[in-house]
């Protein structure tokens, strides 16, 4: 038993955090982006998250200043209070069925240190537009 805590002891945690989803709430100004560990919230850069409409790879809509991580602790979901200028550019949005999250590298870390990855279109993780059905 003693050998066993003494490797647990010495494993790290080396892997990035991957987004999973994410999902926008019209009705109060928060988007939602889920995680598959516990990100910390106050390591997020708001401008390394944008969403990309029509997926083409380039994002139509890109968090700014103004938007604020509600998220108390680290958690796996990080809500985030929009901006009105963000929020405006969701509601202009003609399609909002085929949003895809987009992330700069560095733009979270997990709750050991590890930065995110960048995140493509590619990637595909997707981003609905009120309560998931």
């Amino acid at each position: 038993m003693a050998e066993l805590q003494a490797l647990s002891s010495a494993l790290t945690d080396q892997l990035p955090p991957e987004a999973v989803s994410g999902t926008y709430f019209p009705a109060t100004h928060q988007l939602a982006l889920t995680f598959d560990e516990p990100v910390q919230p106050g390591t997020v850069v708001p401008a390394s998250i944008a969403i990309d409409a029509n997926n083409d790879g380039v994002a139509d809509i890109t968090l700014d200043s103004g938007c604020t991580v509600l998220t108390p602790g680290n958690a796996s979901v990080l809500t985030i209070q929009v901006s009105t200028a963000v929020h405006n550019a969701f509601v202009a949005l003609a399609n909002r069925n085929a949003m895809k999250l987009l992330l700069a590298a560095g733009a979270v870390r997990d709750a050991a240190g590890n930065l995110v990855a960048t995140l493509t279109d590619a990637g595909n993780v997707p981003v609905s537009y009120g309560p998931p059905r």
